[in-house]
């Protein structure tokens, strides 16, 4: 078996911009680009306010509702701990002596 045969079909590992995306699932691309966005569709961009750009599995699983397991594990990260984190215990401040304080006699 060659190294040719082993790799996934083109299609899956190509990726989609948002106008290809939006014209795979019938929908307007402003509602593909919106769901980039928020985190609703797992994309990416390679630069800062670039294009956005999504896998075809994924838009196709973004279509079934089926839940995407990147997304359920980034907001399990941003949730954070389970349990939570002690509050730091605070060294009381060492107190100056009052300039204006009682004077020596």
């Amino acid at each position: 078996m060659t190294a040719a045969a082993t790799r996934a079909p083109a299609e899956d590992s190509a990726w989609l911009s948002t106008r290809e995306a939006a014209a795979r699932v019938g929908l307007p691309e402003d509602t593909v680009r919106k769901a980039c966005q928020t985190g609703e569709l797992f994309a990416t961009q390679r630069v800062k306010y670039g294009t956005w750009r999504v896998r075809p599995a994924l838009v196709d699983t973004w279509m079934n509702g089926t839940p995407d397991p990147r997304r359920e594990a980034v907001e399990r990260w941003q949730r954070g701990p389970k349990q939570p984190l002690k509050p730091r215990k605070r060294r009381p401040r060492p107190t100056e002596p009052d300039p204006d304080g009682p004077a020596a006699a």
